[in-house]
């Protein structure tokens, strides 16, 4: 009989890095994405590791050294992945609660390339001032850990939330060159 545990995945685990970071032939990560990569994922030295800018470019590693909160990495190789053609862009009504972000991870996962926060006319949800700008912080949170998890290496920005009637045709000012710092 087959067994029925899942064998582990042997792709190694996404960082993102800083662009000019990515030009050297080693890379320091450190910060946020450092601890995750060596206190949570506990990262060895040996074990692979990919870092990506979110604006296409992979770079390939081996972590070299392995500290509290930090990485030491050497590079490989690198590639650079074509952008997404064309790009995936849905409009997310504003959900009560806490189920926006879920539904930002799930798109992105799926492949969505934009996610355009919709305040319809009837909508309950208000995002206006520093609530606004906590809940697009949170959206945007959830895209960049769902973008990681399913291996992308472009990532767009969300665009700010839409309050007029979305018609046939209409694309966000966020679909030109993408914007990797968020």
């Amino acid at each position: 009989m087959p067994s029925t545990a899942a064998e582990p995945d042997s792709r190694p685990p996404v960082f993102l890095s800083d662009p000019a970071a990515l030009a050297a032939d080693r890379v320091v990560l450190d910060g946020p994405e450092g601890r995750h990569a060596a206190t949570v994922r506990r990262l060895a030295v040996g074990e692979r590791a990919d870092l990506t800018d979110g604006a296409g470019l992979v770079a390939e590693c081996v972590v070299t050294a392995a500290g509290a909160g930090r990485l030491e990495l050497s590079v490989v190789a690198r590639r650079s992945e074509p952008r997404p053609d064309p790009v995936l862009v849905v409009a997310q009504a504003l959900p009560k609660g806490d189920h926006g972000p879920l539904a930002v991870d799930l798109m992105t996962e799926g492949g969505v390339d934009v996610i355009v926060p919709w305040a319809a006319r009837r909508c309950v949800t208000r995002w206006e001032g520093a609530r606004g700008e906590r809940a697009l912080a949170r959206w945007r949170a959830a895209a960049a850990q769902a973008a990681k998890q399913s291996r992308r290496a472009w990532r767009r920005p969300h665009s700010s939330p839409r309050r007029a009637p979305l018609r046939p045709g209409w694309a966000p000012p966020c679909c030109g060159p993408p914007q990797p710092a968020w």
